[in-house]
């Protein structure tokens, strides 16, 4: 039975030492065989490398310009291409194409229905659809996010913890967004006084934009009245006003000395006009005088103004416009008090309608894990014994947590009895490399029947096992097959015995034109009856 997606072919060129090589890979179980150092890990590096792990310049073969890893799946899921219809690479036929290429100079570029993308789209592709197993993910087992991980993925419940972790995401940004709103809100409350003083301040005076310049305008035209004043003064002191010498007085001394004398012509007429005519410009100049003296006190007026103006423009810094745009600021700032009191007021609502909203999803995610965990506890407790851990015995514990996290406020833990009539502990505390391998494989048996991979690599998940163990192990990675493609790295012909197809990698060294000699590693793909030739000339298997 073929799974509906599966690595059909892999193409690899001027990567470490494969020159330009290409693999055509069995649907089902394919095992990567050869010595040590020939280039079988390579050959799995070019696969990570394919599903979007870092890449590196060094990985470049040695002369060559970049490096090009291409894979071709089969898919004949709908699910699948409708998720790449969605994310924008559809495809037209039931072949999905991935193709990375790293330069020399550090950069790279990745393709995915020969669109070029980002690697994360890559990446997103890979975490849905393909599984990593190797010594790593051994330690990764131990981790108690990475057995909840495991759990979300046997109960199938990945798109309810995404759900869950966006919306805990969304409430931890609002309430950030929350703690700087209280934030400003404080600062602001610390200068609500200093505000009002200022914009008391600065409204008390009624400024205008351009009254400095029509203030200096009046004050230029108040000191030429000025001046026309002192003027009319000293013109009312010549005429009448002085008491020590006027020409009103001087006419009339001028008057009374002449009545002495008998003249032919009336001269004291003439006199008497002069002094009329005196008297009247000496009331029409008082009368400018007293214009000029209401002119004098505007002036004060106006000089205290522009005094107040400087005094405001040296507190302030700037022109009246400035200063009025600083009182506008001012407003402004008051006001914002009221409204982030008024926001405040409604993120916190929102914030626990959001809170009880996640606590609620959290329960719901936490009761099926507790559910869940024992069922699962107990198909995985028959895998191991089936992989010769007699009497081992496994149990996934879900606990409470006191706080929410990203994953809800399950915390798991596997505690193990390897031997029977032992004690019970966190697996972290006494499981070996080889035990540790058994129960991932076993997850991975599990998980295989219940999840979207089609897809596991598994990378030399036989390292320190042998004998009956190994033929069990064996068994185990073909069962997972039956329903998904397995890629595998192993040294062990117990293993290698049930798989569809060997790949045998080994090296060359060859005569080039440029280089006298140079190390180049070879696929060789192996299937069906051609395989025991092969598989002969590793370790004998076991009677």
């Amino acid at each position: 039975m073929k799974p509906t997606l599966f690595l059909n072919n892999l193409s690899i060129q001027n990567f470490a030492t494969f020159e330009n090589q290409s693999l055509t890979l069995h649907p089902n179980f394919t095992c990567l065989v050869g010595e040590t150092g020939s280039g079988k890990s390579l050959v799995f590096d070019s696969i990570q490398l394919l599903l979007g792990s870092r890449s590196d310049k060094k990985q470049i073969r040695k002369g060559k310009d970049f490096c090009t890893i291409e894979g071709a799946f089969s898919c004949a899921n709908p699910s699948v291409k409708s998720y790449l219809d969605k994310i924008g690479y559809p495809t037209s036929s039931d072949e999905i194409v991935i193709k990375r290429i790293i330069y020399n100079t550090g950069s790279s570029k990745t393709f995915l229905n020969f669109q070029a993308c980002s690697l994360g789209v890559i990446q997103e592709f890979t975490n849905s659809y393909v599984d990593i197993v190797g010594q790593f993910e051994n330690q990764r087992l131990l981790s108690s996010s990475y057995q909840l991980e495991i759990l979300d993925q046997y109960l199938k419940i990945t798109k309810e913890v995404k759900q869950y972790t966006e919306e805990f995401q969304q409430y931890q940004i609002d309430k950030g967004e929350l703690q700087k709103l209280i934030f400003k809100l404080n600062e602001l409350k610390k200068k609500e006084e200093f505000l009002n003083y200022q914009i008391n301040e600065l409204e008390t005076l009624e400024l205008l934009p351009d009254e400095e310049q029509i203030l200096l305008y009046k004050k230029n035209d108040l000191l030429n009245q000025e001046k026309h004043t002192l003027l009319i003064e000293e013109s009312l002191n010549l005429i009448s006003e002085s008491e020590t010498f006027n020409i009103i007085k001087s006419l009339k001394k001028i008057s009374t000395n002449i009545n002495h004398f008998k003249l032919t012509q009336d001269y004291n007429s003439m006199t008497a006009e002069f002094i009329s005519n005196l008297n009247d410009l000496s009331y029409e100049l008082s009368k400018l005088n007293e214009n000029g003296e209401s002119a004098q006190g505007k002036l004060i007026e106006v000089i205290d103004r522009l005094d107040l103006i400087l005094k405001i423009k040296r507190k302030h810094g700037g022109g009246l416009e400035n200063i009025l745009a600083t009182l506008d600021n001012y407003k402004n700032e008051l006001k914002q008090i009221k409204t982030f009191e008024i926001e405040i007021k409604s993120k916190n609502v929102s914030a626990e309608v959001q809170l009880k909203k996640i606590k609620s999803l959290a329960q719901v995610l936490h009761d099926k894990r507790v559910y869940g965990a024992k069922k699962l506890s107990k198909e995985l407790t028959e895998k191991v014994q089936s992989l010769r851990m007699n009497g081992a015995e496994i149990d996934l514990k879900i606990t409470t947590q006191d706080k929410l996290t990203t994953t809800g406020q399950s915390e798991a833990n596997i505690f193990a009895k390897t031997n029977k009539g032992e004690n019970s502990y966190l697996l972290k505390d006494i499981a070996s490399g080889g035990e540790l391998s058994r129960i991932l494989l076993g997850l991975r048996e599990i998980i295989s029947s219940h999840d979207a991979v089609t897809v596991f690599l598994f990378d030399e998940i036989d390292t320190g096992l042998g004998g009956e163990t190994a033929l069990a192990i064996g068994e185990a990675i073909k069962r997972v097959s039956t329903t998904s493609q397995v890629i595998a790295i192993t040294h062990l012909p117990q293993i290698a015995a049930y798989a569809n197809q060997l790949a045998v990698v080994h090296k060359e060294i060859i005569d080039n034109k440029e280089d006298s000699e140079r190390t180049i590693s070879i696929i060789t793909s192996y299937k069906d009856n051609d395989r025991n030739r092969i598989l002969k000339s590793m370790n004998p298997l076991p009677n």
